[in-house]
């Protein structure tokens, strides 16, 4: 033993039985002038005082008082082998804890007493042993080493490192930390719990009186085992050793909890089997209790407690808004309350938690250079003018090649730590790295889904798939994509598949100046697919620098099925539908019924559903009476499972419209609208209706927003045309229609309604011709002859507009009554015309809806009979 040691502990023993102002005289008089004596026997004094709280909270509540007991106390200057017992410092989890010294080694140590009931237990006691003996393995500058453990005249104790310093509680009540030693500390906790769960030990009990923080800032972890230890010794009382699963329900069973209630994650409270990520949770309250400074979910009540762990959701946005967003993000990830969903390893957390302080230290460091800048002088050297000349010359240029470098550091980080939000975004269709074409459904239902969640927020403009998607493979100039999609940022991803791994590279780029704005890697289970496009979608919200609401970050984070094989089949099935064709239509549906089976709340494939029996009937695949029915209760039972879904409403509108539900589609139609203002396809459909009802102005303004939204789809463009036949300005729409055919020449529906307006406008060759093209392009469908059988007739070419009507009258396809009543007018015989548009009525015929609007009624309009089907239809003036 060192004399200087012996000196030590001799102070100390005679000053920890003196009060506070003889203990500062007794000082002053032993230690003298010597100030390194005086330091250490004082840091170890403060150490005492503090270290009341040392272990302070049993890391079990309730459960260590089954323990802790008075029988077993020891007397200042007792022994316990060769520790020496110099002061109580205060009961921990499951016993007493003395400071002590090692008259070995000559050093202070914390011994822990356990209690009678342990140490008399032999199968407690095995247990003991093993579960201490798993946490001394553990070797952190981070956590408080358990040097041995010991037992003594049928007294058990474990020995372990003494931690000077105060608990994070203490300093959490005395003081506000700032982001660095928020940061700092955080990463000391998750480097030392990633260590321990790399050895197989939890702590279960991570909270603010579990961590000793000395005046250098260095953490300590202390209670590493113990709640386990405990967890254990129930089980042995209970004669019911085995799994985790068996713990928890003994300890429900007996009403009690491991843990300390506000710290406790959602499973833990629940009694429910653990593993590392419970640690992970617990680290995240710690984590947001040092940001905001105050606590996350303590509350009045214990039972008010519990309640707030398994339902609360802290809106982080709002309550962390000065913190930086890439932090916020991870205390939101860290808070999940589905352990699937939160960060799966300490080792991750404490990767992003190091990314975020390199973040926070790079935008000081434009601050520093600008310091450093504006204190830097050029002083003259020594020498001649000449040479004074020349150093100051040199001296100058030196200056301002620091500036310049400055500046362009400054800028950088700059950019980055103020510029404003961004608004507008394109997602790019995520490309299938796995070169497995069977896995194209993943990658572009990955991307689409992370279009659908980012569209919920009305302060973004997001562009729409079938535009973004026109952008497949690698794009090699991100501005010239922007600029024609009419946004500033773009989103872009690679998706790979192997086996069960999945694979997801995603980075956003600011193409104002082609810097990126954020990137990450994600690697997970395949089965975590709809966890991660959730996650995408939130971080890029995050990275634009947007500021949601809670409604927004709930909406935007919903989680739409718990099924991951039911999400997949739901993403295969929106894949072939978006294929088209009939074939991949049915299949489509095959599909979206499986995925119902697995889950039969799954609004979404209900919505699918729907889409594809109308689609059918669209096509004339399925006859309306059968197929309308089948898209109604789908789309009804969508609406019961999640009203607040805008395709639930958009479905809902075009039904009701189709069955003459004008003021019920319009409601609908809006609210759509109002649910998703980036909803394209709704703008369109709205559009379509106002022209039906005859308000084509109206109509033209929102088929302007859909193409903002969708700059290149050029259905928006015929549509637009289309509007413009409807409202007579016939050479306007021929102008749009002749745009649209040139920029994507097969686009059926192009030369359709081209042909329209050239019959409006007795282009009768350039109908014939277009008809003729669109007959080419997708053969002979019902609509197509009556609409050239329409063009013979009023173009003088009787013989060939008959024989078009024969070939109607005898198909197994279905005809539309309503449209076939076009043919009859241009024929000049206007009784059938009518006939057939009261079984149009009778049928509810799609065409009919038309009938307000229709150039090819126009000879009707005066008859009675017309009006009074216009009244029935609710189309009248």
């Amino acid at each position: 033993m060192s004399a200087q040691w012996q000196k030590v502990k001799e102070i100390l023993q005679s000053a920890l039985e003196l009060s506070s102002y003889e203990r500062e005289q007794f000082l002053d008089k032993v230690c003298g002038d010597d100030e390194s004596l005086r330091r250490e026997v004082e840091t170890l004094l403060a150490s005492s005082e503090n270290v009341g709280s040392f272990m302070e909270q049993p890391a079990i509540g309730e459960v260590a008082e089954m323990f802790v007991g008075t029988e077993n106390n020891l007397q200042i200057g007792e022994s316990l082998n060769h520790y020496r017992i110099l002061s109580h410092l205060g009961a921990g989890g499951m016993g007493e804890v003395y400071l002590a010294e090692d008259t070995k080694l000559n050093r202070f140590v914390a011994l822990k007493l356990l209690p009678q009931s342990l140490s008399s237990d032999q199968d407690a006691n095995r247990l003991l042993l093993r579960e201490a003996q798993a946490a001394a393995t553990l070797d952190h500058p981070h956590i408080c080493q358990i040097h041995e453990i010991a037992e003594m005249d049928g007294r058990s104790f474990i020995v372990m490192q003494f931690c000077e310093g105060e608990t994070l509680a203490e300093k959490l009540e005395r003081e506000t930390f700032n982001l660095r030693e928020t940061l700092d500390l955080a990463i000391q906790i998750a480097d030392a719990l990633a260590n321990a769960h790399s050895n197989h030990v939890i702590h279960r009990d991570i909270k603010p009186a579990n961590i000793i923080v000395n005046k250098q800032g260095q953490a300590k972890i202390l209670d590493f085992g113990l709640a386990t230890i405990i967890a254990e010794k129930l089980n042995f009382e209970s004669g019911n050793v085995g799994s985790e699963a068996e713990t928890a329900q003994l300890l429900s069973a007996a009403n009690m909890i491991i843990g300390t209630a506000p710290y406790m994650s959602p499973e833990q409270v629940c009694g429910k089997p653990l593993d590392a990520r419970t640690d992970i949770f617990s680290l995240g309250v710690l984590l947001y209790e040092m940001l905001s400074g105050k606590q996350l979910f303590n509350r009045e009540s214990h039972a008010e407690t519990i309640s707030a762990v398994l339902n609360y959701e802290p809106p982080i946005a709002k309550t962390l808004a000065d913190t930086p967003t890439k932090l916020q993000r991870i205390v939101r990830k860290s808070l999940a309350k589905d352990k699937e969903k939160r960060y799966q390893t300490a080792k991750d957390l404490l990767v992003d938690l190091k990314d975020a302080r390199q973040e926070i230290q790079n935008a000081k460091a434009k601050t520093q250079i600008l310091e450093a800048n504006s204190t830097a002088e050029i002083k003259p050297l020594e020498g001649g003018t000449q040479n004074l000349y020349k150093r100051r010359k040199f001296a100058a240029l030196a200056a301002l090649a620091t500036f310049v470098v400055a500046l362009a550091v400054v800028g950088y980080f700059a950019y980055f730590a103020s510029r404003p939000p961004i608004t507008s975004v394109a997602v790019l269709p995520f490309q299938n790295a796995s070169g497995d074409a069977s896995l194209d459904y993943l990658s572009d239902g990955l991307s689409e889904s992370v279009i659908d969640r980012l569209s919920q927020l009305p302060q973004l403009k997001v562009i729409a798939r079938s535009s973004s998607f026109k952008y497949r493979g690698e794009i090699t100039d991100v501005q010239d994509v922007a600029n024609k999609l009419g946004v500033r940022a773009i989103v872009m991803g690679k998706v790979d598949q192997r086996g069960d791994n999945l694979s997801i590279r995603v980075e956003m780029v600011d193409a104002s100046n082609n810097k990126q704005l954020w990137g990450e890697q994600y690697n997970r289970k395949a089965a975590d697919a709809l966890a991660v496009q959730q996650e995408i979608a939130q971080t890029v919200s995050e990275e634009l620098r947007l500021k949601l609401t809670e409604a927004q970050e709930q909406q935007i984070t919903k989680q739409f099925t718990n099924n991951p094989q039911a999400y997949r089949i739901y993403l295969n099935g929106v894949f072939l539908r978006r294929k088209g064709g009939t074939e991949n239509v049915k299949k489509s549906l095959e599909y979206q019924n499986q995925a119902l089976a697995l889950d039969p709340n799954f609004a979404l494939a209900y919505t699918e559903v729907a889409r594809g029996y109308n689609n059918l009937v669209l096509n004339g695949v399925l006859d309306p009476k059968e197929g309308k029915p089948k898209a109604r209760a789908a789309i009804e039972k969508a609406l019961e499972l999640d009203e607040t879904l805008a395709e639930v409403h958009l479905a809902l509108a075009r039904i009701k419209r189709d069955e003459l539900d004008w003021m019920g589609a319009e409601r609908d139609y809006k609210r759509a609208i109002e649910l998703n203002l980036n909803l394209a396809d709704a703008y369109q459909a709205y559009s379509v209706y106002l022209v039906q009802v005859g308000r084509t102005d109206e109509a033209l303004t929102e088929i302007e927003r859909a193409q903002e939204l969708d700059p290149l789809r050029i259905a928006l463009k015929t549509t637009e045309g289309n509007i413009l036949y409807f409202a007579r300005r016939y050479d306007e729409a021929i102008q749009k229609l002749q745009d649209a055919v040139e920029k994507e020449p097969d686009n059926t529906i192009s030369h359709y309604y081209l042909g329209y307006a050239y019959i409006a406008k007795g282009q009768y060759a350039e109908a014939i011709s277009s008809f003729q093209l669109a007959i080419k392009i997708n053969g002979e469908t019902t609509s197509t002859l009556i609409y050239l059988g329409q063009t013979y007739a009023k173009s003088g070419k009787r013989d060939e507009a008959l024989v078009i009507l024969n070939k109607l009258k005898t198909t197994e396809k279905y005809v539309s009554p309503a449209e076939l009543a076009i043919l009859y007018t241009a024929l000049g015989d206007k009784e059938k015309a009518l006939e057939l548009l009261e079984q149009a009525y009778a049928a509810r015929d799609l065409q009919l809806q038309f009938l307000k609007v229709e150039p090819g009624y126009d000879a009707l309009r005066e008859d009675p009979r017309f009006q009074d089907l216009l009244r029935h239809v609710g189309l009248a003036q």
